[in-house]
């Protein structure tokens, strides 16, 4: 009876074993386990909303204009309201065609790094690699105008900051 228990627990260790080593597997879709490739993905389904939203503004804006009187500042206010909102509409298309290209391309790239890193047994997605994503979408996003980024060091300029 001794050896039939020994037997048994071997068994059980033995399965426990292979279970425990046999877990591993691939992920089918990993891009969904990608932060950069989520962020553009709700970038594109930011900016394919807007650009579907503003076909609606622009019909009302074209009202409008129809609907004021010729040569009065209504007018010239209606036109220019049409026209950023026909350039907000086109940019708006851009990006989102912009955002759905490279979310491909990341779909794409975001497999072959993960079937590298499954069979290398390496971490995925790379830290390095979204932090560095991080930083450059900070820097293409950070303000270009000059008096903002520089301290204002007189005190008679209305923009001075006393950091004292």
């Amino acid at each position: 009876m001794p050896h039939f228990f020994k037997t048994i627990n071997f068994y059980i260790l033995f399965l426990l074993f292979l279970s425990i080593i046999g877990c591993k597997s691939k992920n089918p879709n990993p891009e969904f386990l990608d932060p950069i490739f989520l962020d553009y993905q709700s970038q594109y389904k930011e900016f394919s909303k807007e650009a579907e939203s503003l076909p609606k503004q622009i019909e009302s804006a074209q009202e409008e204009l129809k609907e004021a009187a010729p040569r009065s500042t209504e007018k010239v206010v209606a036109r220019r309201a049409l026209k950023k909102l026909k350039s907000q509409h086109e940019t708006a298309k851009q990006k989102a065609e912009y955002f759905k290209i490279r979310m491909e391309k990341r779909r794409i790239h975001s497999k072959i790094a993960y079937e590298k890193a499954f069979y290398n047994d390496e971490p995925w997605p790379d830290p390095k690699e979204y932090k560095a994503y991080q930083q450059n979408k900070k820097l293409r996003s950070a303000n270009m105008n000059w008096n903002s980024r520089v301290p204002k060091l007189f005190k008679d300029n209305p923009n001075y900051e006393n950091k004292e």
